[in-house]
C-alpha cells in the first residue's frame, strides 16, 4: 500500500487476473479502484502501467509471463482483482474451472473458482471488454 494516502484500499500494485481471450480495460479497473480508494484520493493520483520486471520479480516471485496468483512471495502487498468474465457467471455456486499463469511460461495451473475466490479473495470486477 502507499503510505501516506489515508485509509482505504489505495495500493501502489495489482494483480490483475484477465481472461486470455478478453481484452483488459485500464479504464474500467481505474473507475474500480477509485471507488475502493480513499475519498480524498482523486483520479489523478492514478497512474497505470505494467511494474518493472524487477518489482515484479521481487512481489511475485515470478517472471514476465509465469505469474501465479498462488505462492506470490508479498501477498499483502499484491491485492487481487479478477475480471469478472474469468469466472464466466456472478454465480460462483455453479462449478467452474479456470486456467491461470503457473510460475513458468510454458505452465498453466487449473482451479476451480469456487476454490480461487475462497483461498485468495480477490476483487471481482469488470475490469475487460470482449474481444
Amino acid at each position: 500500500w502507499q503510505e501516506g494516502q489515508g485509509e482505504g484500499f489505495n495500493p501502489r500494485y495489482v494483480l490483475v487476473l484477465v481472461q486470455y481471450k478478453a481484452k483488459f480495460n485500464s479504464e474500467k479497473l481505474a473507475s474500480v479502484i477509485h471507488k475502493m480508494a480513499p475519498k480524498n484520493l482523486s483520479k489523478k493520483a492514478f497512474h497505470f502501467r505494467l511494474a518493472p520486471e524487477e518489482v515484479a520479480i521481487e512481489l511475485t516471485g515470478f517472471k514476465h509471463n509465469a505469474v501465479c496468483p498462488f505462492g506470490v512471495l508479498q501477498p499483502k502487498s499484491l491485492p487481487i482483482i479478477a475480471a469478472k468474465a474469468v469466472f464466466g457467471s456472478d454465480d460462483l455456486s455453479i462449478p467452474s474451472y479456470i486456467w491461470m499463469g503457473g510460475g513458468h511460461p510454458d505452465l498453466k495451473l487449473g482451479c476451480s473458482s469456487r476454490h480461487f475466490v475462497k483461498a485468495l479473495q480477490p476483487v471481482i470486477a469488470d475490469i475487460s471488454d470482449p474481444r
